[in-house]
């Protein structure tokens, strides 16, 4: 069944608005009645005598546990029978449902609202009838159906720990986690963290939401290569590179791949982005979700599905997240937390205290270095102000990386510091797009300029955006050529990619410092050597006819400035000759002078220059050499294409 981005689903009571009152003629029936692991299908057939407009507005649900008070808890799942083959004319269904191990027993309802409509057409709208409200009316529940293990480990993740070299192993399941085996000689015990009501700051979190037997998360920490083996449920391997390749989004959602729908379900585009990650065969050092990840907005079965959605991803490559509005905000923090910035009720009460235990980053903003590229990453939902915690932790960070070494700096977070957007509203409790932009320049820009920060990435506009390089709310560079090309920006270039799945915000209005938006789901893919970082836009193939995963939509590459980088190779080569190496640094003067001579034709061109300058069509021709073969940095002689 192909799903919409936003369903009549969402528009079925709450669960206070449910009532009981069984039907003769229905029956469910559930096969199998025990399932092997998460993500297997079950089978519920529907059937139910009497008239098609009879049963226009049925829908089906899944409890978890079996029995639950459906006045009480939100369902898991829902599907709109309408839409399964045959079941409205015949009244005999059948559904498939994939069902995610949430550590207990499921049980399906069926609900109806059919003999409160006068005819099959105003029953289309599932709730509303004639201009009022209908309830809707369980009239068959199922029998159990359960897991062969509850405690069955889930969505092993890697995510980054508290230091460069650090990473840690996290898994979900129901009871804490015991101990690892590392590089079959240490036992390292797992640190495990529940989660229940009263970690959570507000309804539906605290009451609805929290419609599943809480997780466990288990963790322990890891290193680059290092083998695991826990409890003989895990094993894998830690892998690492020395290359720098990332993928970019925010704003993913979930979807399912079954009949079913989860519980107000949004962002259903989030599961093609989620296997075209799955199955991509590329090489990545690091995901990095940049906040909204998966819109449960306070239903913890929702984060449960969207594990299992993630799970082919996270056995791939490791995994980084941000907080976003959806994860945060909220008017109420018990004491002793950092409250929420912006005081909407966008986390459905869950606070950060959900995603930061299923996800424990090592604070909600953080750094880490990823190849030649830091990654600084500012949480925008937390005070960020001058003098505040965060503010201070971002100016020391970004004037800590050493030029040298790493030659890049990245910055990201959720709300965009600059984006092509007209909400400027009271909507979000005073705060739009135009509003945080103007406070991030206020307070962080500063730091970025002085630092030199080559690329900021965000999300929260659903769109995608490639920007000038900005500074003071104006653009200072465009990009050159027919692939995009900054030369030496004298500022960060920055890009929106809120694009995981949820459904577009259509709000831009042409801002000055913007060189394009469009409209398509994907992710970004970056890559860098030492003088060039790439920046592309893939499609994850659910954008319409002609969409495949992979497809690149966009593109466009930064190129360093040649003397910064030759300053910066010195300084380097100058560090190894003082510790010894003078052979290296013999090395090192001598590379440098080669990227110099032949990248020189590669300068931004003069004011006098045309962009279709020869300079320039020298420069977009050679776009052809994937990273991945280029010769080590010392001997890079050309400009080469990062795919």
């Amino acid at each position: 069944m192909e799903k919409g981005i936003s369903h009549s689903l969402q528009r079925i009571p709450p669960p206070w608005e449910l009532r009981v009152a069984p039907q003769p003629n229905v029956s469910l029936s559930v096969t199998p009645s025990i399932l092997g692991a998460s993500g297997d299908r079950v089978t519920v057939r529907v059937r139910r005598e009497g008239s098609s407009d009879r049963r226009i507005t049925d829908f089906l649900a899944a409890y978890t546990p079996a029995g639950t008070n459906i006045s009480a808890k939100a369902p898991a799942r829902v599907v709109n029978m309408s839409q399964i083959e045959g079941y409205v004319e015949s009244g005999d269904g059948i559904v498939e449902l994939e069902l995610t191990n949430m550590r207990s027993t499921y049980d399906f309802v069926l609900f109806s609202a059919a003999w409160w409509c006068e005819n099959g057409t105003e029953c289309d709208d599932w709730w509303y009838f004639g201009g009022s409200r209908s309830a809707r009316y369980q009239v068959a529940r199922s029998g159990e159906v359960g897991f062969a293990n509850y405690d069955e480990a889930r969505a092993a993740r890697v995510v980054p720990d508290g230091d460069d070299e650090g990473w840690r192993l996290v898994w979900t399941s129901r009871e804490p986690g015991g101990s690892c085996l590392v590089n079959g000689v240490t036992v390292v015990e797992a640190k495990s963290q529940s989660l229940g009501p009263s970690d959570l700051c507000g309804s539906p979190a605290t009451d609805v939401g929290f419609n599943c037997d809480p997780p466990t998360t288990n963790s322990v920490p890891v290193r680059c290569g290092d083998s695991y083996e826990c409890g003989g449920l895990l094993r894998g391997e830690v892998s690492c590179s020395n290359q720098t390749v990332l993928v970019v989004f925010g704003d993913l959602g979930r979807g399912t791949y079954d009949d079913s729908e989860t519980w107000k379900e949004y962002g259903s585009p989030a599961a093609a982005t989620a296997k075209a990650l799955a199955t991509l065969e590329e090489h990545v050092d690091l995901v990095y979700h940049i906040g909204d990840i998966s819109y449960a907005v306070g239903y913890l079965s929702v984060w449960d599905d969207y594990l299992d959605m993630m799970a082919p991803a996270f056995r791939k490559f490791k995994y980084a997240t941000t907080l976003g509005n959806h994860e945060v905000d909220f008017p109420r923090f018990p004491l002793g937390r950092e409250p929420s910035y912006y005081t909407g009720y966008d986390s459905g009460g869950e606070c950060g205290a959900t995603s930061q235990a299923l996800f424990p980053m090592p604070s909600p903003w953080w750094s880490r270095t990823v190849g030649l590229a830091r990654v600084v990453t500012m949480a925008t939902e937390y005070n960020f102000t001058r003098g505040s915690p965060q503010w201070e932790w971002l100016r020391d960070d970004l004037a800590s990386v050493d030029r040298s070494v790493t030659p890049w700096i990245i910055f990201g977070g959720h709300r965009a510091g600059y984006v092509d957007s007209s909400f400027s509203s009271s909507a979000d409790n005073g705060v739009g797009d135009v509003e945080n932009m103007d406070l991030w320049i206020e307070h962080v820009e500063p730091l970025l300029l002085e630092a030199k920060v080559d690329l900021a990435v965000w999300g929260h506009n659903h769109a995608a955006q490639r920007l000038c390089a900005c500074a003071r709310g104006e653009c200072v560079n465009r990009s050159a050529g027919n692939n995009n090309v900054f030369f030496a920006p004298k500022a960060p270039v920055h890009a929106v990619v809120g694009t995981g799945g949820a459904a577009f915000t259509e709000n831009s209005y042409g801002a000055p410092f913007a060189e394009r938006v469009f409209y398509k789901w994907g992710y970004a893919r970056l890559q860098a050597n030492t003088t060039h970082l790439e920046w592309r836009f893939v499609d994850n193939g659910r954008n319409g006819p002609g969409s495949f995963p992979g497809q690149i939509l966009d593109s466009m590459t930064i190129v360093r400035d040649i003397e910064e980088t030759e300053k910066d190779a010195s300084a380097a080569a100058a560090a190894a000759d003082n510790s010894g190496g003078g052979d290296l640094a013999v090395l090192l003067i001598a590379a440098v002078v080669i990227v110099v001579l032949l990248a020189v034709r590669y300068r931004t061109p003069s004011a006098k220059t045309s962009r279709t300058s020869t300079a320039i069509k020298d420069c977009d021709a050679g776009l052809e050499l994937p990273v991945s073969r280029l010769p080590p940095a010392t001997q890079t002689t050309e400009y080469t294409t990062l795919v």
